[in-house]
């Protein structure tokens, strides 16, 4: 007989809820564009994030990836965003500096987002952008 445990659930039993996702592009002091996609339940909580880089190689796509994974893995067992915004926010590493982005619609069409001009790191930018998109934060 085997010892091995079976793998762990990895969501809570929740019914399947419909999702909106809204996807951010950007890109940090030049560097290849970015994507960040949000999943949105009909509640208007975040259930599901995804960072993706237009032509990363294959560590900076599989360490977005594990990132991404883990942090919806987390909304979906009841973290609150707060918390995984303000473990991202501040992170500081390369790229670093100047944000392009552009200001563009939110998930309602009255919404606007705002600019966030400069960023300390990858995921300093998506926790601030989800900070000013979610809960009306100043960039």
């Amino acid at each position: 007989m085997s010892d091995h445990k079976q793998p762990a659930i990895l969501f809570v039993d929740e019914p399947e809820q419909e999702l909106q996702y809204l996807t951010h592009k950007f890109s940090i002091a030049g560097h290849n564009e970015a994507y960040f996609t949000v999943g949105v339940g009909t509640a208007g909580d975040v259930k599901a994030v995804a960072l993706a880089f237009g032509g990363a190689g294959s560590l900076v796509a599989g360490l977005t990836e594990g990132v991404s994974k883990m942090a919806t893995l987390a909304l979906r067992h009841g973290v609150p965003l707060q918390a995984v915004i303000a473990e991202l926010k501040g992170m500081y590493f390369e790229p670093q500096g100047a944000v392009t982005n552009r200001q563009q619609r939110g998930i309602r069409s009255e919404d606007v987002l705002p600019v966030i001009p400069i960023a300390r790191s990858v995921l300093d930018y998506v926790a601030r952008w989800l900070e000013v998109t979610f809960f009306d934060a100043k960039a």
